[in-house]
């Protein structure tokens, strides 16, 4: 066990992928763990997670040449691992129909929206390499379907892994397979992430001229309206208000009655957003009236949609009564949108929502209150594992 600990990718390995490298049952795995751990030989979290570190992990990979079954632990911890991502992945799908079922994979059962977040977080070092090597070992399709599956997870948990780095594994991967409609979505959806954690506007643009020009060969309002949308996001980061407002409504219009909601929420969330910069307060307020009661008549099909829509409709009134001077419709607002939402737990928004309470407490004279809401907003920016690319 002891040199196949080195196999994992850098991180902590749960109990589970500890047993499938070694050979051994769950409960052998444990006993041998807790050996290994009282020579301070390996490393224990507090969620009963492994890892082999320092000199110890060196060691541990030069004695792996001695072990002639390594390749096939790693080979047998890789099928744990993409059989793990196919069956989380099953919960945060939203409405996309591809399946696994055709990619010669064993597809485990997990019978919960929870179970899966919380494989899929315990794992979190360890299944994006496995990933990597599948598409090295010219596994594309697999490689596509599984990473397009994460895409409501990577929305919920932004801060928990490289999404950029692994949305351009699967755009790559899907263009290796000629799948032009996955490498249109998966470029597009690379261009949001650019935004949203890099705030790189003209690496997004570029990732939208690729992705439309995929979108113009292919049929279907979904492709176009969606870079419209992100179009809109670019020009918001640029501050061309108006500009983006017209990509928003070129979008709506490109989108008109497909059954998709998830692009038309978006696109009129960030319609209401550009409305707000633009001193349209009236209109962005009865935008996100509107949006608020569709998202109540809707049934999302991933859990957690409907709690990560409602929050960002939050902010956006909270920065609209902010730019009027009503402070206090501001705190309540921002007072709204953080109770009760702890499965949005460490998300970048609640962030945001923090700093804008924080500084109209401040602007009201309230110096204890905007101190804890600024402290608050520090801890989760400091954090390891609160947006990487904002706390290195």
């Amino acid at each position: 066990m002891f040199r196949r600990l080195s196999l994992t990718d850098g991180g902590f390995a749960t109990m589970d992928l500890v047993a499938v490298l070694s050979g051994l049952d769950v409960l052998r795995a444990e006993a041998v763990v807790r050996e290994l751990g009282e020579l301070s030989i390996v490393e224990v979290d507090e969620h009963g997670r492994v890892r082999v570190d320092g000199f110890v992990g060196v060691f541990a990979r030069m004695q792996l040449k001695k072990d002639p079954d390594a390749e096939a632990a790693r080979e047998l911890a890789d099928r744990y691992l993409l059989s793990g991502i196919a069956a989380a992945g099953w919960w945060f799908k939203g409405y996309s129909t591809m399946s696994v079922g055709e990619e010669g994979i064993e597809v485990r059962h997990l019978t919960s929206f929870e179970g899966a977040t919380e494989w899929l977080l315990a794992e979190g070092e360890c299944w994006p390499a496995a990933l990597l090597r599948a598409q090295i070992a010219g596994r594309h399709r697999l490689v596509v379907v599984l990473i397009s599956h994460l895409h409501w997870f990577a929305q919920l948990w932004p801060h928990r892994q490289a999404w950029i780095e692994l949305w351009q594994l699967a755009a790559k991967s899907a263009e290796v397979i000629g799948d032009k409609a996955q490498f249109a979505l998966l470029h597009d959806e690379l261009a949001g992430f650019l935004i949203a954690y890099r705030r790189d506007a003209p690496a997004a643009a570029r990732a939208l001229d690729v992705a439309e020009q995929a979108a113009a060969e292919l049929e279907g309002p979904r492709y176009l309206g969606w870079n419209y949308f992100l179009r809109a996001g670019v020009a918001l980061e640029l501050g061309e208000y108006a500009r983006g407002l017209r990509y928003c409504d070129d979008a709506l219009q490109e989108m008109g009655d497909v059954t998709v909601h998830e692009p038309l929420l978006y696109t009129r969330m960030a319609r209401a957003e550009l409305l707000v910069k633009l001193g349209r307060h009236d209109e962005a307020m009865q935008e996100l009236a509107e949006v608020r009661g569709r998202i109540a008549e809707l049934d999302l099909p991933v859990p957690r949609m409907a709690e990560l829509f409602l929050v960002n409709l939050a902010r956006i009134a909270a920065e609209s009564y902010r730019a009027r001077g009503d402070l206090k419709a501001c705190v309540a607002a921002c007072t709204g949108a953080l109770e009760g939402q702890s499965h949005l737990q460490g998300h970048p928004v609640l962030a945001e929502i923090l700093m804008a309470r924080g500084s109209a407490h401040r602007d009201l004279g309230e110096e204890a209150a905007a101190a804890r809401d600024f402290f608050d907003t520090e801890n989760l920016f400091v954090s390891a594992t609160v947006f990487p690319e904002l706390s290195a």
